[in-house]
Order: C-alpha cells, then sequence, then structure tokens
C-alpha cells in the first residue's frame, strides 16, 4: 500500500509488484500512511485525515481540524481507536474513531515554535508521544498538560565523551524500538541517532548517508535500524549493547559508528538504488 504525490492511493502485490488497485484519495500529495489488519490512514497536503476500510477501500471517515499539509498519522500502542497526527500547522492531535471526534489536541505558538516533522509513542508508563522537530528538538507530550511538552533535549546535545554538533540538527522521522527501550531519529545531516527512550540521552549514532535521512524502521529484533536517504540510498544500521559481564559480545559491523565508553554502538551498512 503506497501514496503518491497525485493524491492517489495504490496496491502492489508483494509478490509480483503489479498493481492490484488504485483510488483517489487527497486533493493534491498523499503526505503520510498507516495500514493496520482492517482499515488504513491517509493524511493529504490538503490538510485532511482519511480513515478507510482495507476490504472495501471505502472511506469511512474523515476529519479536516489541520489547516496544513498532515505529516504523520499513528494509532496508540495500546488502542487502534485513537488516532494521532502531526501536521505541518504545528498541531499534534488525537481522534477518537469510534465517536469519530477530537479529543485532545497540542498547538505550538507560530512565532515561537518551529514546526513539529517527526512523531512517535512510548511503550511504557504513561505512553507520551515523542515529536521532534525542524529546529532540533524532541519533545515528549502528555495528554493532561495541554500545549506544553513535559520533557524535552535537543539534537545539539553529545553521545556522552563527544563533541557537541554546537547547533540542533532539524529530525526528519522518529522511531521507538520493539522493546519500547530506545527511540531512533533519522536527522538533516544524514546521520541516525538512538536515544534511551526514557531519559532521552544519547546512546549512539552511526553516519550511512551524504544527504537528510528520510524515514527509518528497527528490525523486529532490535539488532538493526534501517533508514533511507535522500540520496538515493538505504542504510542497514546494526545495534549494539553492551555485553553482560563475561560475555565476550561479537561487536561486529563496517562504517561510522559512536557511543559512549561501554554502551551501545551503531554500525552502518550502505546499500544504493535508484531514484
Amino acid at each position: 500500500l503506497s501514496g503518491w504525490s497525485d493524491g492517489h492511493i495504490r496496491c502492489f502485490s508483494a509478490e509480483t509488484g503489479a498493481e492490484q488497485w488504485r483510488s483517489v484519495a487527497h486533493r493534491g500529495a498523499v503526505t503520510a500512511l498507516q495500514s493496520l489488519s482492517s482499515f488504513f490512514v491517509t493524511g493529504g497536503a490538503d490538510g485532511r485525515v482519511c480513515v478507510w476500510a482495507r476490504d472495501t477501500n471505502e472511506l469511512l471517515t474523515q476529519f479536516g481540524e489541520h489547516t496544513r499539509e498532515v505529516l504523520v498519522v499513528a494509532t496508540d500502542v495500546d488502542r487502534a481507536e485513537l488516532l494521532y497526527t502531526l501536521g505541518a500547522d504545528r498541531s499534534l492531535l488525537r481522534f477518537d474513531l469510534r465517536s469519530e471526534r477530537l479529543v485532545m489536541a497540542h498547538r505550538l505558538p507560530r512565532a515561537t515554535a518551529a514546526r513539529l516533522s517527526a512523531m512517535t509513542q512510548r511503550r511504557h508508563g504513561e505512553k507520551e508521544l515523542i515529536t521532534g522537530g525542524a529546529d532540533g528538538r524532541v519533545l515528549c507530550w502528555d495528554d493532561a498538560v495541554a500545549d506544553k511538552p513535559v520533557q524535552g533535549t535537543t539534537t545539539a546535545e553529545p553521545i556522552a565523551g563527544a563533541v557537541s554538533r554546537g547547533q540542533p540538527v532539524p529530525v526528519r522521522a522518529a522511531a521507538v524500538s520493539p522493546t519500547g527501550r530506545f527511540v531512533a531519529l533519522a536527522l538533516e545531516d544524514g546521520a541516525v541517532r538512538v536515544l534511551d527512550a526514557a531519559s532521552l540521552s544519547v546512546v549512539a549514532e552511526s553516519r550511512g548517508h551524504s544527504q537528510p535521512v528520510l524515514c527509518l524502521a528497527w528490525s523486529p529484533d532490535e539488532r538493526q535500524v534501517v533508514s533511507g536517504g535522500q540520496d538515493c540510498c538505504m542504510a542497514v544500521h546494526n545495534f549494539f549493547l553492551a555485553p553482560e559481564a563475561g560475555d565476550s559480545g561479537d561487536s561486529g559491523g563496517s562504517g561510522e559508528a559512536s557511543g559512549g565508553d561501554g554502551g551501545p554502538s551503531l554500525a552502518g551498512r550502505e546499500g544504493r538504488g535508484s531514484a
């Protein structure tokens, strides 16, 4: 299932690559997409969020609260009927799909805040949302605290023992790891950075792209992060935790990697594709 700049959703066979169906979803580009077993959600450059039936492709409901393009759509980690959306209008919204209404909104003031550009969710504790911004800030949001993050850091923060970048680097995408222990960030300067999900401290970084990293995902075993970049490359970053006492801990891998003393490390391997 894929979203296209002409506003269409196109579905292709995973086995043959043949197109199975297409449907018009938005006026302008489809800018966000999430697919689940019984429905899928799209966001568009027109600011609309649409929910579709997976078996019939029928439009089930839509929301028009965003005033600019929708950047991320994601259902709650525990409750699929709760939908979070992130917009270029500096708003972070939550919808209840059962009642089909907006139930929570965080809105940043236009005059003082750069736009939010990435979103993911913690898997433990209060399961706060984590956002990344064009200003390099990484923020945590609690539903009970309106319009104000409860925790934050910036991408200028160095790995323990390393030299600071000096200036924050914009965040393009974010993803919490399968166990919920870590969050990976796709950065404008071509790096992939891993933070501790609870403290937001930097634990590892890898540089596998010559241009901005646009997207990333964790492997199910939490040992790799796969990233795609504006340089038309995909990179596989091996993620190694510090070995336990008495464990030799094979830490092979290639590429540039860094981590704190005795901490996790991230090693990148690049594969080039075509645009």
